[in-house]
C-alpha cells in the first residue's frame, strides 16, 4: 500500500480554546497553518483529503476549494478530535487514511510510510507513539473505525484514548524527532 491507496483527514476542529484565537489560520512563513497541512499533504500523493472541522466558514471552504478538499462538518459539534475523526472516516472513500492534525507545521509526510505496512490484517489502527506518547492525530484508521468514534460520542465518551481501548490497535514507536509531531495550541507555542 503506498499514499496514493489512502486519503488523509486534516482534523481542523475550530473552537482553538487554549489559543485564545482561530489557530488554523495562524501565519507561518508566508501561510497560514491549515494552509501548509493541505499544501504539504497534497503534495504528498493522497488519493483524495478531507478537510473535517467542527463547522463550515467561508474561509473553510475557500481552503478546500483552493486545496481541492472536501469539507466534513463534525455531526455532534463540541465533541474535539473524536468526531472530526468520525466525520472524516465517513467521508473518505479508502479503507485506510492517515488522521492528522490541521496545527503540525513541522510533521513529516514521509512518516507516514513507516506506519503503511502495519495497516493490514484485522488491525483497525496504526498508532504511532512518540517518547512514550500515543499520537492519535497522526495515526492510520481503517474507515470502519469511525463507528467506534460515533459510539463513544454517542454515550458521552470523547476522549480518543477510550475510544482506541474499543479498537484493534497496532502502536509503532517513533525514533524521530518529536519536534515533527509538534502541535500549536498556545500562543507560547505558537511564538
Amino acid at each position: 500500500m503506498n499514499l496514493s491507496e489512502i486519503s488523509l483527514v486534516v482534523a481542523a476542529g475550530g473552537k482553538s480554546t487554549r489559543m485564545g484565537r482561530d489557530k488554523r489560520f495562524l501565519d507561518l512563513a508566508g501561510e497560514t497553518l491549515l494552509a501548509r497541512t493541505l499544501r504539504k499533504g497534497r503534495a504528498a500523493g493522497f488519493r483524495e483529503i478531507v478537510l473535517a472541522a467542527e463547522g463550515e466558514t467561508e474561509e473553510l471552504r475557500g481552503v478546500a476549494e483552493t486545496f481541492g478538499t472536501r469539507l466534513a462538518i463534525d455531526e455532534t459539534p463540541a465533541q474535539g478530535p473524536a468526531a472530526a475523526i468520525a466525520a472524516g472516516l465517513a467521508a473518505v472513500t479508502s479503507d485506510w487514511a492517515l488522521v492528522l492534525s490541521g496545527d503540525m507545521p513541522f510533521y513529516d509526510f514521509d512518516l507516514v510510510r513507516i506506519l503503511l505496512p502495519e495497516a493490514r490484517g484485522e488491525r483497525q489502527v496504526v498508532l504511532p507513539m512518540a517518547l512514550g506518547y500515543w499520537q492519535p492525530l497522526a495515526a492510520l484508521y481503517r474507515k470502519e473505525a469511525g463507528a467506534a468514534f460515533r459510539a463513544g460520542i454517542a454515550r458521552g465518551d470523547r476522549k480518543l484514548g477510550l475510544i482506541l481501548r474499543e479498537l484493534a490497535v497496532r502502536e509503532v514507536p517513533l525514533t524521530v524527532d518529536a519536534g515533527l509531531l509538534f502541535n500549536v495550541n498556545t500562543p507560547a507555542a505558537y511564538r
